[in-house]
């Protein structure tokens, strides 16, 4: 054999060798290709048989009525994956108006779902509990939605609760309790005493007569036209009151909280939030750390200052600002503006205090 057929046999062979390789090499990158796509196809055919399972919804309305609530003090209910909308009742009796919503394979079996849902009575001690059942068992929220609608007589005490779903209380005359968790509360035109649990949702109420104890945990509240006294526990949340004839207090912790216009007086602890007040007519008592306060006077009314910011600043033009001779760290703002029948002792820490008052009449 030749030399340049040596050389022509080599070439060949090292050739060869290169394309198998690269064979190989595509080979064993489609196979994890090939995994990944399996994966997707898979998990798309478990989807439409979920799909399947789930391909029939049927919504069956039904009604229940207690024409005799006798001795019955308190009512309670329980959202199940639907709305709750509360209404005053024309006449003595409760009614619930409720539809259940049911998704099946297939119409049958979504039949069979209905009809095996029931509101069950509890009784105890004046105390009545309506509880949606499916067969004896709590019902499963994946499957079920009951939207409830209820009428109540006056004079009835209510308890609503639920998680997510939307609670509605409109025109009742009677106390009621709503604990709601990431859902929204409405409470319109209530005549009685309103005690509201929320957290992670909004809560809007409006033509109370009576007073509101409000418990918000990282929500935002909205409460406005209220005769009676307001009280706020909150932490992380955000408050807005407006137009109340009687007093305001609470404690609020890394949340702000807005008063205005109210007829009464305002007592408000808070730490790592804002304070901001406008149009107060009664006393005011604030102890802040770490946030701002601010608080702006109306004009007819006259106020007697006692504010201390350590580790802060006092802003105002009322001309009795001056400087603690024991601490030197604490601004002063003590004095009167007008007849001085309001108070304003204000208490901070870490933060600013801004007042903003006519000083017509100021005097220390």
């Amino acid at each position: 054999m030749t030399l340049r057929s040596k050389r022509t046999l080599l070439l060949s062979v090292v050739l060869v060798l290169f394309v198998a390789m690269i064979l190989d090499i595509g080979i064993r990158k489609e196979e994890p290709f090939k995994r990944f796509s399996d994966q997707f196809a898979n998990k798309a055919r478990t989807q439409a048989r979920e799909r399947a399972n789930h391909g029939v919804t049927k919504t069956d309305e039904r009604q229940l009525e207690i024409t005799d609530p006798g001795t019955l003090r308190e009512l309670q209910l329980t959202g199940a994956g639907g709305p709750i909308t509360v209404q005053r009742a024309s006449g003595g009796n409760v009614s619930l108006h409720y539809a259940v919503t049911v998704s099946a394979s297939d119409a049958e079996a979504a039949d069979r779902m209905n009809k095996a849902v029931s509101i069950e009575q509890h009784h105890e001690a004046g105390k009545l509990a309506l509880v949606a059942m499916a067969g004896g068992k709590t019902l499963d929220q994946d499957d079920y939605d009951i939207t409830y609608t209820l009428l109540v007589p006056d004079g009835l005490k209510l308890e609503l609760s639920a998680e997510e779903e939307p609670i509605r209380v409109e025109g009742i005359h009677g106390d009621v309790d709503v604990t709601s968790s990431g859902g929204l509360v409405e409470l319109v035109g209530v005549t009685g005493s309103v005690t509201i649990n929320g957290s992670y949702g909004h809560v809007y109420a409006s033509g109370i007569n009576g007073d509101i104890a409000l418990n918000n945990k990282a929500g935002i509240a909205s409460i406005e036209d209220v005769r009676g006294h307001v009280s706020v526990s909150s932490k992380s949340g955000k408050q807005f009151i407006r137009r109340v004839q009687g007093a305001v207090s609470g404690v609020t912790e890394g949340g702000p909280v807005y008063v205005s216009d109210i007829t009464g007086s305002v007592n408000l602890s808070g730490v790592d939030g804002e304070i901001r007040m406008d149009g107060i007519r009664g006393d005011i008592k604030v102890g802040s750390q770490s946030g701002t306060t601010d608080v702006v006077l109306p004009q007819d009314g006259g106020f007697s200052f006692n504010v201390e910011a350590t580790d802060g600043a006092i802003l105002t033009k009322l001309p009795f600002i001056s400087t603690n001779p024991d601490n030197e760290n604490m601004t002063l703002l003590k004095g009167t503006t007008g007849t001085g029948k309001w108070k304003v002792d204000i208490t901070s820490s870490n933060g600013e205090v801004i007042i903003h008052s006519p000083i017509e009449e100021a005097q220390r």
